[in-house]
């Protein structure tokens, strides 16, 4: 197996874990941004228990994104326009990502990892 397929797996295995099953009594998020759709809404002040801070939307997001991480490295990258199309994917599934993130700072805080190890992977293969 490559070493890019392992930290694949490794990138899906932590990103479902903090979305989805990562309980902490901490909570980041900026407590006057509030949404009205329950699918969207997660935990603005701390906990007295262990409690998840990622909405709903999130926590699917989060296994549709480790899917994804996994999934990418098994298409096509033998033609260089595979290869364009591939870095054209990763990097609009990055900034999307940033970007939805940016909803919950305890979210993007969870993901860091992740953003910097995908920052780098554009950068160096």
């Amino acid at each position: 197996m490559s070493f890019t397929i392992i930290l694949s797996v490794l990138e899906a295995i932590y990103v479902i874990y903090m979305l989805n099953f990562y309980k902490s009594k901490t909570n980041y998020a900026d407590p006057n941004v509030t949404f009205s759709n329950v699918f969207l809404a997660h935990p603005k002040t701390h906990s007295d228990v262990p409690i998840s801070m990622v909405c709903p939307a999130g926590k699917m997001m989060g296994w549709v994104f480790g899917i994804y991480l996994v999934v990418r490295e098994f298409a096509p990258n033998e033609k260089l326009e595979d290869i364009i199309l591939a870095k054209f994917l990763n990097v609009a599934v990055l900034f999307m990502g940033i970007a939805m993130s940016v909803m919950n700072l305890n979210v993007t805080l969870y993901l860091i990892p992740i953003f910097f190890i995908e920052l780098l992977r554009m950068i160096l293969f």
